[in-house]
This record gives structure tokens, C-alpha cells and sequence, in this order.
């Protein structure tokens, strides 16, 4: 296999995650909660991937666990998927994201926004030296 179908296979699910989103938004349209969206993600998602809702990710003070938690929206294989649905996808957005990434050493990361009028998403990789990235999600 070369390197740019290697490339395009690690991408496939993140595709595959943003067209469940882009089918659920179809079928309802704008103006529900984030929860309503992630329940027709999880149930279009499940049937082919390994999916989580809600997962908890724990959270540390020093090398201590507090008894808090935060809330992954979803784990898609070991994709984490954060959903909004809001007018526009924030700067906070993103970084919220970009750091349960880095909490979690999860490779990849996606923001999706049921907006008013469109499905949004952003793709992100997080690196071995701790750098996240927003990367395209483009068939080559």
C-alpha cells in the first residue's frame, strides 16, 4: 500500500463520522439540542463502528483524581467527536476539543456544529510532540 492510500484509509472513518452527521441533520433539519443530534449519530454510527455517548474522561490535580468528570459528546473507534449546536463553532470550541485530544492522546478529533443552515465540521490530528492540527478531510 503507498504512503497517500494510507493516508486516505486512516481518514475514511473521520469521513464516515461526518457523513452520519451530515444524514442525521438531513432528516431534521436546524434548531435541536446537541443531545437529540448525538442520539442519531450514536444509532447510525453503532451499526458499523464502535461508538460511546457521554464517555467520562477523568480529571486530574497534580497527579490526583478528582472526583469530577469531563463528558466526551462521542468516541467513535478512537475518534472523539465533539458536537454543537450553536450559530458559530467558537474559538473555545475548538480548543475544548483540542484538549480532551491532548488529555486522552487521542490521534484524531472532530467539531461538528449543526448550525442553522449547514453541518460544519473541522478535523484535527494530534502529533507525537503534543502539536494539534486542523487537517482536511479531502479524498486524494
Amino acid at each position: 500500500m503507498d504512503v497517500l492510500q494510507e493516508y486516505d484509509n486512516k481518514l475514511k472513518p473521520l469521513r464516515e463520522i461526518v457523513g452520519a452527521a451530515m444524514e442525521v441533520y438531513n432528516e431534521w433539519g436546524a434548531g435541536l439540542l446537541e443531545s437529540a443530534y448525538e442520539a442519531g449519530m450514536f444509532h447510525l454510527l453503532s451499526k458499523t463502528h464502535k461508538v460511546e455517548r457521554q464517555k467520562y474522561l477523568p480529571i486530574y490535580w497534580k497527579g490526583e483524581k478528582l472526583q469530577d468528570n469531563y463528558r466526551l459528546d462521542l468516541l467513535v473507534d478512537d475518534v472523539i467527536v465533539e458536537l454543537k449546536s450553536c450559530k458559530f463553532a467558537s474559538a473555545e470550541h475548538k480548543k475544548q476539543l483540542q484538549n480532551y485530544m491532548k488529555l486522552t492522546h487521542s490521534t484524531y478529533g472532530l467539531l461538528i456544529n449543526f448550525s442553522d443552515s449547514i453541518v460544519y465540521s473541522e478535523a484535527y490530528k494530534l502529533y507525537n510532540d503534543g502539536k494539534v492540527e486542523k487537517i482536511s478531510l479531502k479524498y486524494i
